[in-house]
């Protein structure tokens, strides 16, 4: 797809150093109107409905503002765990779903987790990117030590297409980023065009955004130990790599 829109003016107009879910409430309402999340989440909530029962211990981690969590909560199993390390996106979330007696709500950070109880599912959702490069592995290695043996890790996650250096790494960014960006536009969701448009400058500078190609994700899964279940992507549709996906990956048995 040919994009319309200045990318290059766009990144060079805007302030760096600024994480896009610094305004939890825009982020949120954001968030929900990306133009492919929701069938991220509906085919999130599919493929974990079958794999649930009544004492299923589910986890989910940078949970941000909630955009997963409040799918989750309507699964009808399981005891939740829900944590995000960021304090104002945290208290965003209690207040936003902070009743549902189901729900577990904890302000920490992945690495910090103990596997003394391990999880039936570990949920992620448009958070792993924010991990940086160097410590992808080591994150993933610790989601695995978190599962049950045949428990699942299921992500909704935006990846890129394949770059092999700094140059091709930020024309993957512009070009998945700038597809998002213009599909927002045509819709009127300028709020979601604004908060893509920051995470493309984030990403540019390598400041809090740290996304990586599909096939780079897919050897990091099998490299901390996973075995790969599911891939599928929810769009763009535009026969490229690059695009939102849900991916399920299983702890062996």
């Amino acid at each position: 797809m040919e994009l319309k829109i200045p990318i290059e003016k766009i990144i060079e107009s805007l302030p760096g150093g600024h994480k896009i879910y610094e305004n939890p409430a825009e982020y949120d309402i954001a968030i929900h109107k990306h133009p492919f999340l929701k069938e991220m989440k509906e085919r999130i909530f599919e493929f974990a409905k079958q794999h649930l029962n009544e004492n299923s211990r589910i986890f989910e981690y940078g949970a941000g503002t909630g955009n997963l969590t409040e799918v989750l909560a309507d699964l009808p199993f399981g005891y939740f765990l829900i944590t995000e390390d960021d304090k104002k996106s945290y208290e965003f979330l209690k207040n936003k779903l902070g009743n549902n007696p189901r729900l577990t709500f904890e302000m920490r950070n992945i690495a910090k987790e103990s596997n003394d109880k391990p999880f039936d599912i570990i949920f992620s959702s448009i958070a792993d990117h924010h991990i940086p490069f160097d410590q992808k592995i080591n994150a993933l290695r610790v989601i695995f030590s978190l599962l049950k043996p045949g428990g699942y890790f299921i992500v909704g996650e935006e990846l890129l297409d394949e770059f092999k250096d700094e140059a091709s790494r930020i024309e993957a960014l512009k070009s998945y980023h700038g597809a998002i960006i213009q599909k927002s536009i045509e819709r009127g969701y300028f709020l979601t065009a604004e908060s893509e448009s920051m995470a493309l400058k984030n990403g540019v500078d390598s400041f809090d955004e740290h996304k990586v190609s599909k096939n780079q994700h897919l050897k990091n899964l099998k490299e901390a130990g996973f075995n790969l279940v599911l891939a599928e992507k929810m769009g763009p549709d535009d026969g490229r790599d690059q695009g939102v996906y849900v991916i399920a990956a299983q702890r062996s048995k």
